[in-house]
């Protein structure tokens, strides 16, 4: 697992309901957690892995009576919200999560299932840079971090490794890379135009990529599942 250079901080583990391609992928993050947290009914995955969430949160439309009992059975702490609210279960397990003391969150799920789902859970990152808290989606295949401007984010990742910067802004000024195949300096790039970030090599570690004006979704693509 790829993760950019950092102190240790206070990790929460969300999990959102979407696709787990795996019982090891999904029950492989645990290592990185302090807090589990499981949006609604992601905690029906987790019940089936064996991982028992330390907060259940979210309408509860879509964990069935069964899997509530059995971890309320357990003690676990559960806070459910009105059906007709304005945020989304994700939104709610990340706010959770701030409160709780997290620094940083994990979140994995946010694919599958419908696409407006998918595109919304993508935005938790740039809600969580809002709140102040280092996000990251971790999927089988990718890593997704975010970036606003001015910034700089480090990475140590093995030679070979795919990495694109995804714009997010219309425009993105002043983007340089360090320790890739293709570097960049003082760069624009725009996001109907996006090849030219797309599909880079890490060819050197630490590599780095810094940004003056905007944003981008930064997606560190792993060869392996």
């Amino acid at each position: 697992m790829n993760h950019p250079i950092e102190k240790r901080e206070y990790t929460a583990l969300i999990y959102a309901n979407g696709d787990y391609p795996s019982r090891m992928f999904a029950s492989s993050l645990r290592k990185d957690a302090d807090l589990i947290i499981a949006a609604d009914g992601a905690a029906e995955t987790l019940k089936g892995i064996g991982i028992d969430p330390d907060l259940i949160v979210g309408d509860l439309d879509s964990i069935s009576p069964e899997t509530l009992s059995y971890f309320k059975e357990k003690g676990i702490e559960i806070k459910q919200h009105p059906k007709e609210k304005d945020e989304t279960d994700l939104e709610i397990a990340l706010e959770r999560a701030k409160d709780k003391g997290a620094t940083r969150v994990i979140v994995t799920g946010v694919t599958g299932g419908r696409m407006d789902h998918a595109v919304t859970n993508l935005n938790i990152l740039e809600a969580a840079s809002d709140l102040g808290i280092k996000a990251e989606i971790h999927e089988p295949q990718d890593t997704l971090y975010y970036l606003e401007g001015p910034a700089k984010m480090s990475f140590d990742l093995p030679e070979g490794t795919l990495v694109s910067i995804l714009p997010l802004s219309k425009r993105v000024e002043g983007v340089s890379l360090e320790g890739f195949y293709y570097p960049l300096h003082d760069a624009i790039l725009e996001r109907k135009k996006a090849g030219l970030s797309v599909s880079n090599i890490v060819t050197k570690s630490p590599c780095t990529i810094s940004l003056v004006r905007g944003e981008v979704l930064v997606d560190v693509v792993s060869i392996k599942n």
